[in-house]
């Protein structure tokens, strides 16, 4: 304790932070100069997991009085776990991502061609792309259901009766 998302300054903005021990408590409590978070019943982490409720609402207050960076800086330079909880822009646009080629652009029907993440690994620096869009609902309902053994007649009355269908309910 503390271990979650605080909110910011800034709009919809937040860091993540997890205080692992004492010691990062004790870096964080004087990093951000506030007197409550010196008091001794919060020295340990059994006393913190105590008051935890508080313990939060005091420290999302002080966080959402800066910006994300700015207590982003303070909380890091003194050694307190945390980072940035990132919105869609700037997760895509992150170094870690964008430079390892992570993101792949996949043309799906209906909805165009989008960025979506690829498998997180590689092998001699060539990362795995992938073969084809995720399938549409119902994409492959014949296939499936013949392999099952149903006839065409069968699967055209569970279409029929809209137990299978390519559209969700309400569309066509």
């Amino acid at each position: 304790t503390p271990s979650g998302v605080f909110p910011c300054d800034g709009g919809d903005e937040w860091l993540a932070l997890e205080v692992e021990n004492d010691g990062q408590w004790a870096s964080l409590a004087k990093a951000i100069g506030q007197s409550w978070a010196s008091a001794a019943e919060l020295s340990t982490e059994g006393g913190r997991g105590a008051g935890r409720r508080v313990v939060d609402e005091k420290l999302a207050a002080w966080s959402r009085a800066r910006s994300r960076d700015e207590a982003l800086e303070v909380l890091v330079a003194a050694g307190v776990p945390a980072a940035p909880v990132n919105n869609e822009a700037e997760l895509l646009f992150s170094e870690p991502f964008a430079d390892a080629g992570f993101w792949e652009s996949v043309e799906r029907a209906h909805v165009g061609t989008h960025l979506y993440p690829g498998l997180p690994i590689s092998s001699e620096g060539v990362r795995p792309r992938s073969e084809r869009a995720a399938p549409l609902l119902g994409e492959h309902n014949v296939e499936v259901l013949t392999a099952m053994g149903l006839s065409a007649a069968e699967i055209a009355e569970l279409r029929a009766e809209n137990v299978i269908g390519e559209l969700p309910r309400g569309y066509g």
